[in-house]
C-alpha cells in the first residue's frame, strides 16, 4: 500500500509515520472491474477499504424501488470500517462504479 496515499486519508489523520507504515505493510491492493460487488449488505465485515483509483458506489436495495445510491467514493476515501468498529454485518453494498483499486 502506498504510504503517501495513506497520509492523505482523513480516516488516518493524526497517526504517526510508524503507525501509517504498519497499516501500509498489511494493506493489500485489490482490483475490481466496473459493476462488480466488493461486498454485499449482510456480509461479515473483517476488513476496510481505501479507494486508490476509480470510484466505488455505496448503495442499498430498497424493496419495490431498487438500488438507492448513498455515496460515490473516490481516491483517498475509505469505506467498510463501520462493520469492523461496530462488529456487525455490512450495512450496505459496495460496488465498483468504475474499474477501481
Amino acid at each position: 500500500m502506498d504510504l503517501a496515499l495513506l497520509k492523505e486519508v482523513a480516516f488516518f489523520e493524526g497517526l504517526t509515520a510508524g503507525q501509517l507504515g504498519k497499516i501500509a505493510s498489511i494493506g493489500e491492493l485489490r482490483s475490481y472491474p466496473a459493476g462488480s460487488f466488493i461486498f454485499s449488505e449482510g456480509d461479515e465485515g473483517d476488513d476496510m477499504f481505501v479507494v486508490t483509483r476509480g470510484k466505488v458506489r455505496i448503495s442499498k436495495q430498497v424493496p419495490g424501488i431498487g438500488e438507492e445510491a448513498l455515496a460515490i467514493l473516490e481516491a483517498g476515501q475509505t469505506f467498510g470500517e463501520m462493520a469492523i468498529v461496530e462488529d456487525s454485518p455490512r450495512s450496505a453494498d459496495a460496488i465498483a462504479h468504475s474499474s477501481c483499486e
